[in-house]
């Protein structure tokens, strides 16, 4: 961060901090020593970014702290328990910045992505049953092929957060309709645990 700030006058337009690994599994087979690096990664790191970045982005006009969330912090995904809560941990965050640095004039948001197209999606360990090629290879032949957990590519995160710059809005769902579960979810949160189980366990090519 300080080579950054030292190139560019102690300024920064936009951090964009984008942390995370996975370990998927049930929650019991996952041991506690992985748990825990997911936490430092997806959590402290975020923290560390925004402590690290604070100075500049204070020092910018109309600056940007935006992070990585996931559709997992919209309900809570099964076999990815402690990746998803740490992603409610970085929306939850994203959202009492956004008020507390509006003092500093910085602008804060997230992104809140679903299926993404990358290598996260073959090499998360999977701690319950050993992970193959075809195994990801059938997960993504099973990915809905419309709807708001559709395959999506790596370069629609990267037209949201080119927009979140040029707007307020705090959370930038990929694809919008991810934004439905949050509001569903709000009235009827048993309705979402059921269309969630049905639609994790189509993918994952079981009953």
């Amino acid at each position: 961060m300080a080579a950054f700030g030292a190139e560019t006058g102690g300024t920064m337009d936009m951090l964009f901090n984008n942390a995370g690994i996975g370990e998927s599994g049930w929650f019991e087979d996952v041991p506690y020593d992985a748990a825990l690096r997911v936490v430092q990664v997806n959590l402290v790191g975020v923290l560390n970014g925004i402590y690290a970045a604070l100075p500049l982005l204070k020092a910018t006009k109309n600056s940007l702290c935006f992070s990585t969330s996931s559709s997992s912090a919209t309900y809570g995904m099964p076999r990815i328990a402690v990746y998803s809560a740490t992603k409610h941990a970085v929306k939850g965050l994203t959202e009492a910045l956004s008020i507390e640095f509006s003092r500093h004039g910085i602008r804060v948001a997230d992104t809140l992505p679903g299926l993404i197209d990358t290598a996260i999606l073959r090499n998360t360990p999977n701690r319950t049953e050993p992970r193959t090629a075809s195994d990801a290879d059938t997960m993504l032949a099973n990915a809905p092929k419309k709807g708001p957990f559709r395959l999506m590519p790596p370069r629609a995160v990267a037209e949201a957060a080119w927009a979140a710059y040029g707007s307020d809005r705090l959370h930038w769902y990929v694809p919008p309709e991810l934004q439905w579960i949050d509001r569903i979810k709000g009235f009827s949160p048993e309705t979402i645990r059921k269309r969630i189980k049905k639609t994790v366990l189509g993918v994952m090519g079981r009953d």
